[in-house]
């Protein structure tokens, strides 16, 4: 990707139709969507005014420039954009519809002029034609879709159809997240049992049914305890974050996957629970989680988060804040209604475990050391 996972260029001959087609696009699109736009311009462009502040501080020498209102926010930089700036400005958007980048892989819907012509360079990656004209010409790739400028929902249709294939090739990851020290509950919750298997176990079994293949997350301390040596592991190679550790380490070993992470100390858990999380899943977005019955909040450890999620932890990490549930609240996210309260409350104290215990059906009230 340039600047998103889901992007689409639409390039073509200056005075083509492209930016007709693109905004018709967007009033289409952005009352479900939230949109980024990116215009690609082979010649100069100066957005500042002469005499404004914001234009005397960059002839002064300042390299950025911020503006913002109430309302409105703007950053100028000046020199040449970097690869991972890029890569970071666009990430809490949907998706990306850009104007030109035509030596790009990114792919394209081709934009022909009102004479049918196409531009001579060669394309990669073109996804569909459109013109002005209901006919293809002649000279087009007979398998690749036309479209006459007109059809906005055949070209939508088709780019949502190409980005639903993406996910649907997505590798979908599970992850069991077990690294914690079970400091309040003075002895491990992944090896407690309400269900007749260890937290561990019964989490795993949950994920290994809905996911591609499923982990287990731990300290490399934790690998031989005997409910997790025979699952498969993945040791947490950024140590002392907290749950943002164990879903960072998944991730760095398999950053195109996206993760359906959930803790091991959710005793209330059911199948039911990860059906409706997937079934409400927008890979478009940063994450998708439940909202707390507590506090309104998003649940972090009960969540799907998605390959560009990676770019977003890291960025609050960098500024110092390492809570999961603080990222998800400042992100882009689907956020959705749980169907039964209960379902993520965790067991944190060994008063929560007697309760827990009681409550399990077929359970009696159980001693905890």
């Amino acid at each position: 990707m340039i600047f998103n996972p889901y992007e689409v260029a639409f390039s073509g001959y200056r005075n083509s139709g492209k930016t007709t087609l693109v905004t018709k696009l967007m009033e289409s699109l952005a009352c479900s969507h939230d949109i980024g736009y990116v215009k690609h311009d082979r010649h100069r462009f100066d957005v500042d005014v002469e005499g404004k502040d914001t234009k005397r501080a960059a002839d002064a020498g300042a390299r950025t420039v911020w503006i913002n209102d109430g309302d409105h926010a703007a950053r100028i930089h000046f020199g040449e954009t970097e690869k991972f700036e890029r890569l970071t400005s666009m990430q809490e958007v949907d998706f990306v519809f850009a104007e030109g980048y035509k030596k790009s892989d990114m792919p394209k819907v081709v934009v022909l002029d009102n004479a049918g012509e196409i531009l001579a360079a060669e394309l990669e990656n073109i996804i569909a034609y459109a013109g002005a004209s209901n006919q293809p010409p002649d000279s087009l790739e007979p398998n690749v879709p036309y479209f006459c400028r007109d059809d906005t929902e055949g070209i939508e249709a088709l780019i949502m159809e190409h980005w639903a294939a993406q996910t649907m090739a997505m590798p979908l990851s599970g992850l069991v997240l077990t690294g914690g020290k079970s400091s309040r509950m003075q002895q491990d919750k992944s090896a407690m049992n309400y269900h007749g298997v260890t937290q561990t176990q019964f989490v795993y079994e949950l994920l290994a049914g809905v996911t591609r293949d499923c982990y287990v997350s731990t300290r490399a301390e934790q690998g031989g305890d005997h409910d997790k040596e025979s699952l498969p592991q993945i040791h947490d190679t950024m140590l002392g974050i907290g749950p943002t550790g164990g879903i960072l380490s998944a991730m760095q070993g398999s950053p195109d996957a996206a993760w359906l992470v959930v803790a091991c100390d959710l005793p209330y858990l059911e199948p039911l629970t990860l059906q409706s999380l997937l079934a409400g899943r927008d890979p478009f977005k940063t994450a998708t989680a439940f909202r707390s019955a507590h506090d309104g909040f998003p649940e972090p450890l009960c969540a799907v988060y998605e390959p560009k999620a990676r770019y977003r932890l890291c960025q609050f990490m960098g500024l110092g804040y390492t809570c999961p549930r603080k990222v998800l609240i400042n992100s882009n996210i689907e956020l959705l209604e749980q169907k039964n309260p209960r379902w993520l409350d965790n067991v944190n104290t060994p008063d929560e475990h007697r309760a827990a215990m009681s409550g399990m059906p077929g359970r009696s009230q159980v001693e905890v050391p």
